[in-house]
């Protein structure tokens, strides 16, 4: 721990120490009587102002930084040295630090990240370690298996979670980390085993700005996250990782097809059956079948396997486990259609997912690429025009489509899309996703493939701010 760390842990320790028995609560509307409410500064408020709602509301106990300009009565003020950051370990504290139980071994970067975490909670589980898994997709806490609310979750239901995975006997927890989830201390508070960077391309600009704020946010998670002896599994074939690992030194287990990485990939082979290649690590050579499709997946398996061979995991027996049947919820997923044509939905939702899921099928399509997708509002804008020229570079089909607009007009999403085609390119447009869909369902022919991407897992579409039942696959298979 960080002399930093040091003090938030021992500050919410008093506090726990202090007022046991009572729930914490950083949202004022959340507040129950007797609860301890943190007073936390958002990104454009002073979360001070909401100490007289949360009184109302019943708070008996106020954490704060700084000072308070009126100290209402029967009210127990407690001054930290940064209450945003105290919020996780007050909650670690309050669950009892399940994290001591439970080894946490995560995945960061912009595009791998579920089925990175996957894999982990995967191999994890086949070599006799019982795993919960923290995703985009669910939650699995070891009884139960819950929809996701975020990708990363909160601190107050991470730590509530975690306790529960502890309570169900699980030994260990594979979770995604996202750079929302670490710029704004989530889990600050959770002690990392181990964490695979899979790549870093433009996506979340309008949280972050820049992409220097972006890979900053991820850089967190390993220079300040991760427990003492913990693994550091970063892939150098990306220019931030390589960025990363060269910050890191000879704390980092490095993987690529780079000669100078630790863990070398090499012999890649991909085919509409799954992909192979070989890790080696000093003399040891290990050969890698798995019957996931498309390149950009050996860099997947590569980071996972690099985690847990480097963390003392037999990796005969880890590759024996790549080979077993494997699938992640909407992640190239095929979907079995009334079309004579293959129909795949994906999540790929950045131009830089995009381009890797056209070029991962495009040499096995005997017919037409076809290619629907969208992007989502009310989110970084910057890539749309990206996205559409991905799928100019690679598809022969392109279908222009709704996401989740959310609080913004469809049509102008689809604009910035278009703006990216270049001049000359054929493409249709579809405001109805539904419509689009079932363009393609008819227009499709046998030797053609169809990627539906942007909302792979999602069964819902969130039009003008309300979510509404839509699921891609549900779709193409009624037809």
């Amino acid at each position: 721990m960080t002399p930093e760390a040091e003090l938030l842990a021992r500050e919410a320790a008093e506090v726990i120490k202090r007022f046991p028995g009572r729930a914490v609560t950083a949202d004022s509307r959340k507040v129950n009587k007797g609860d301890i409410f943190v007073a936390v500064n958002g990104v454009s408020f002073d979360g001070k102002t909401f100490i007289p709602d949360a009184v109302k509301r019943g708070a008996e106990v106020v954490v704060y930084s700084g000072s308070v300009d009126e100290y209402l009565p029967g009210v127990e003020y407690v001054s930290v040295s940064d209450s945003r950051k105290t919020v996780s370990y007050l909650y670690r504290e309050l669950y009892g630090k399940p994290d001591e139980t439970v080894k946490l071994y995560t995945v960061t970067g912009t595009n791998g990240k579920t089925t990175s975490a996957y894999l982990l909670n995967f191999f994890l589980r086949n070599a006799g370690v019982p795993c919960g898994l923290f995703s985009t997709v669910e939650y699995r806490d070891g009884k139960e298996v819950i929809p996701a609310s975020h990708t990363t979750p909160d601190a107050g239901q991470f730590f509530r979670l975690l306790a529960r995975m502890k309570n169900n006997g699980l030994q260990a927890a594979a979770m995604e980390s996202s750079s929302h989830a670490l710029a704004q201390n989530r889990l600050d508070a959770a002690g990392i085993r181990g964490a695979v960077f899979t790549n870093l391309t433009g996506d979340h600009l309008d949280f972050h700005v820049t992409m220097e704020n972006y890979f900053a946010a991820k850089v967190r998670l390993f220079t300040e996250l991760l427990v003492p002896g913990g693994t550091a599994a970063v892939n150098i074939d990306d220019p931030y990782g390589r960025k990363l690992a060269l910050m890191l030194g000879d704390a980092v287990a490095s993987f690529g097809t780079s000669p100078d990485a630790v863990f070398r990939i090499t012999d890649m082979e991909s085919s509409p059956s799954g992909v192979s290649f070989n890790l080696t690590y000093k003399d040891t050579v290990l050969p890698v079948r798995s019957c996931l499709s498309g390149a950009y997946n050996i860099h997947n398996l590569a980071g996972v396997l690099t985690l847990l061979w480097a963390e003392g995991f037999d990796p005969e027996k880890l590759a024996a486990c790549a080979a077993l049947p494997f699938q992640v919820p909407g992640r190239l997923e095929k979907v079995e259609t009334a079309s004579p044509a293959q129909f795949f939905v994906d999540f790929a939702h950045t131009d830089d997912a995009l381009r890797n899921v056209l070029t991962a099928v495009k040499p096995f399509v005997k017919g037409k690429l076809f290619v629907v997708f969208g992007a989502g509002g009310d989110r970084d804008k910057s890539k749309r025009p990206r996205m559409g020229l991905a799928a100019a570079e690679y598809a022969d089909i392109i279908v222009v489509t709704s996401d989740n607009p959310r609080s913004e007009e469809p049509e102008a999403i689809i604009a910035d899309i278009v703006s990216g085609i270049p001049e000359g390119v054929t493409f249709h447009t579809e405001v109805d996703r539904k419509a689009a869909l079932l363009y393609a369902l008819k227009h499709a022919t046998a030797g053609d493939v169809v990627i539906v991407a942007g909302k792979g897992h999602e069964d819902y579409q969130e039009i003008a701010g309300v979510k509404h039942h839509f699921s891609d696959r549900e779709i193409l298979e009624n037809g």
